[in-house]
């Protein structure tokens, strides 16, 4: 409820890359658009996640919820969701072992990265990179929004 065109570009543009990326490297796994997961509070939809290939192993593709969280999840800020809501999600997977969030604010043009013990928010002259979940991958800011 409430993306826009353009939030549905940027999650598709942000879903290629990631996908491109998983593909070209030996990780495996799948990345996935509103895939249902399963966080401590509830069934959550990212808007963009990527499943290991040690739980697609586990859980198999023909389930309706992944009965735990995606290591990596990305959710964008849209014009229905309020502030302290998206953060209070980005809170609430990773204390469902989510290891790496990220959210993106495509009016301000910022992408803030939250793991375990770090958080970065980036500007659009800045690089994006993965901090846990995909080793080496990076988008540079202005690409992604632009």
């Amino acid at each position: 409820m409430g993306q826009t065109l353009g939030d549905a570009k940027l999650q598709t543009r942000l879903l290629f890359r990631w996908l491109g990326y998983v593909e070209c490297q030996p990780l495996g796994g799948m990345v996935l658009v509103k895939a249902p997961g399963q966080t401590k509070g509830k069934v959550r939809r990212p808007d963009a996640a990527y499943s290991s290939p040690d739980l697609i192993q586990q859980f198999g593709e023909d389930i309706a919820t992944l009965l735990q969280s995606y290591p990596l999840v990305e959710e964008i800020f849209s014009p229905t969701d309020c502030g302290e809501d998206i953060f209070l999600k980005a809170q609430e997977y990773l204390s469902s072992d989510v290891l790496e969030v990220w959210l993106i604010f495509p009016k301000s043009k910022f992408i803030f990265i939250q793991t375990q013990d770090r958080h970065l928010w980036l500007t659009e002259q800045e690089t994006a990179k993965s901090q846990v979940v995909l080793p080496g991958f990076e988008i540079q800011v202005a690409d992604l929004l632009g």
